[in-house]
């Protein structure tokens, strides 16, 4: 899955939010490709165990709470990174 992801969306340093971060899977796969995340999930218990699968990491981020109010802060910066994709995709 993420390979598809990554061919279509390919550009390095791209940012990338989960607002559902679960056991960080998707950070993971940020790190690896050398991108940006983000991820949020309201189980403190999750957010341990992805910040123990990723490691020391300055590209990414781990944030305990509620999605929709973290989002609601950063939402400037998620619009700009939707427009990356927008750019990406040819849709600017």
């Amino acid at each position: 899955m993420w390979k598809i992801i990554k061919d279509l969306f390919e550009k390095k340093g791209s940012n990338v939010i989960d607002p559902f971060n679960g056991i960080g899977s998707t950070l993971v796969a940020c790190k690896n490709l050398g991108w940006y995340g983000t991820g949020i999930d309201l189980s403190k218990e999750y957010c341990e165990i992805s910040k123990e699968r990723i490691g020391d990491s300055e590209s990414i981020s781990i944030i305990n709470g509620d999605s929709f109010r973290v989002i609601k802060k950063i939402r400037r910066w998620v619009i700009w990174s939707l427009f990356d994709i927008a750019t990406i995709l040819g849709y600017s």
